[in-house]
């Protein structure tokens, strides 16, 4: 959680799992506000520390996530992520398959691997979370082209 709310600051990343998640296959909730409305858009998360050749089983869990119980919370999930921390990408061509036609996004140990990294220079370059919120882009026009922007 603490690395996928460095590299998303902006999101609210909370862990799920637990008891419940038998119903809604959530380790991990990315979410923001609905702009249009008064819910949340969300990324689903499930992770695993699979070796080896990994069954379906995770697709499976993570596809709860797109069952009624997020939508009662007001949460609209956008996509779902199976995240494979021991998982190895070249024994594992059927979950591929399985996934891409799930439409389940699979991230391999090295694609964690490079979370980390990115996460950990984040965190070399801004320790105390000073830039981590953006700054709202403002648009300009002719009467406000004089005025100074924070960069």
């Amino acid at each position: 959680t603490d690395v996928l709310q460095r590299l998303n600051p902006a999101w609210t990343v909370r862990r799920t799992g637990g008891k419940s998640e038998a119903q809604h296959g959530t380790d991990i909730l990315l979410t923001i506000p609905d702009v249009f409305g008064d819910g949340y858009y969300g990324v689903a998360i499930q992770i695993k520390d699979y070796r080896g050749v990994v069954n379906d089983n995770p697709i499976t869990q993570i596809l709860k996530a797109k069952s009624d119980y997020w939508d009662k919370a007001d949460v609209k999930i956008l996509e779902l992520v199976v995240v494979l921390i021991g998982g190895d990408k070249q024994v594992n061509l059927e979950l591929e398959k399985s996934a891409k036609k799930a439409g389940v996004r699979l991230i391999w140990s090295r694609d964690v691997e490079h979370l980390a990294f990115r996460s950990a220079c984040r965190f070399i370059s801004d320790p105390n979370g000073q830039s981590s919120s953006p700054e709202p882009i403002a648009e300009e026009n002719e009467q406000d082209s004089d005025l100074s922007h924070p960069s």
